[in-house]
C-alpha cells in the first residue's frame, strides 16, 4: 500500500492511515508499505490506457507480487485484468 492509497482513503472516507492498516490487519492479509512508488515503472501500464494514480497502484501490485487489486472502479482496470486480479469489495 502506498501513501496514495492511503490518500485516496483519506480522501473518501476520511480514515487515517493508522485505522486503515489496523483494520486490515484484522483480515490477516500480508501488508507490504511502500514508502516511495517513485521507483515503480508506471509508463507501460499509462500506455494500457490507465490513468496516473491506477497506474501507480498497478505498477506497485505488479512489482511487489501482489495477488489482486481491490477497487470499486473496475472499469478503470480493464485493461490490466490479464496481468492482475481485479475484484470489487463485494467480491473479495
Amino acid at each position: 500500500m502506498s501513501n496514495l492509497f492511503f490518500k485516496e482513503i483519506k480522501g473518501s472516507s476520511f480514515y487515517e492511515k493508522d485505522f486503515v492498516v489496523t483494520k486490515l490487519r484484522d483480515f490477516n492479509l500480508n501488508l507490504d508499505l511502500i514508502e516511495d512508488p517513485v521507483r515503480f515503472d508506471i509508463k507501460k501500464f499509462l500506455d494500457l490506457g490507465l490513468h496516473g494514480g491506477d497506474a501507480v497502484h498497478v505498477s506497485i501490485a505488479v512489482k511487489t507480487n501482489c495477488d489482486l487489486i481491490v477497487t470499486f472502479n473496475l472499469k478503470h482496470f480493464l485493461p490490466v485484468k490479464k496481468i492482475i486480479k481485479v475484484n470489487s469489495p463485494v467480491e473479495y
